[in-house]
């Protein structure tokens, strides 16, 4: 991929940090490519103004202290990682550095979501560059109940385990609409790399993580191959809708944080790169 956390202000791409604003309607969307300039950014939340009080009468005091304590809301339970496995769209952790987190049911949730794995190893280490490499929880991605197969099948974080399954919903149902065929595989070129980004290199990218897939073509049914390659022709060709729609969902849908596509820049001129980022990027 192409940039690191300081990239929404430096490089001028999109950045967004919650889900409501990264949704675009297909009015507003260029008929071709997404602006990969536009920043997307959050409405000024509402305040609402504090009411008048009914009565200027003083409030009663409370006697009782045990009274008081038991007026006081109780503390919040934690939340057990609702957007685990989706785009992050939080707005204070773009600038953390670092592989994802990943919760202690993750296999648990990889399950329920009928995805087929096996669990892999990718000690986290740091460099002599000083940068982090590797994943607390990694896994062998061996596909999930919507049929998509992986060629070669890909070690990536748990967190990514699931978004793939998402992604492979996603494909299915495009295919079916824009091709009339279901998928039958995907080629990939690779998800783990312990480096920095080819085109800035000073920033690490998610692929140092396991958690970013870069993917080359899908293979249908009829065994035809649609290649990323076709991104950039016309929407008229049905590779091209099928192409488009699938990145278009998956950063609309908050299915990856990162969508790089051929309209993004030249690196990424035969194939999708996905991650999930803890910042935003449409380059779709």
């Amino acid at each position: 991929m192409g940039w690191s956390r300081v990239g929404p202000w430096v490089f001028g791409l999109a950045l967004v940090g919650s889900a409501s604003s990264c949704q675009r309607s297909a009015a507003s969307r260029p008929g071709s490519t997404a602006s990969s300039g536009t920043v997307f950014s959050e409405a000024e939340p509402r305040r609402t103004p504090l009411a008048e009080p009914a009565s200027t009468a003083a409030a009663p005091l409370v006697a009782d202290s045990r009274e008081a304590r038991s007026a006081e809301p109780l503390p919040a339970a934690p939340q057990p990682w609702p957007d685990f496995g989706r785009a992050d769209t939080a707005l204070d952790n773009d600038f953390t550095v670092g592989p994802p987190e990943s919760p202690p049911d993750c296999h648990e949730r990889l399950k329920a979501a009928e995805v087929r794995f096996k669990p892999a190893a990718l000690p986290v280490r740091e460099t002599r560059g000083g940068s982090i490499c590797g994943a607390e929880d990694a896994v062998l991605y061996l596909g999930s109940k919507h049929g998509v197969r992986y060629s070669p099948a890909p070690i990536v974080s748990c967190g990514m385990a699931l978004a793939l399954a998402r992604f492979d919903e996603v494909v299915q149902l495009q295919a079916a609409e824009n091709l009339g065929s279901r998928v039958r595989s995907v080629h990939q070129l690779g998800t783990y790399s312990c480096r920095k980004m080819a085109r800035f290199p000073r920033w690490v990218s998610e692929h140092s993580y396991a958690n970013a897939i870069d993917i080359q073509s899908f293979v249908l049914e009829s065994w035809r191959t649609v290649k990323v390659t076709s991104y950039q022709r016309s929407e008229a060709a049905p590779e091209t809708r099928f192409l488009r729609g699938v990145a278009r969902a998956l950063f609309d849908d908050a299915v990856f944080s990162v969508v790089l596509t051929p309209a993004y820049d030249r690196l990424h001129h035969d194939h999708f790169h996905l991650d999930l980022a803890r910042y935003r990027v449409d380059g779709t």
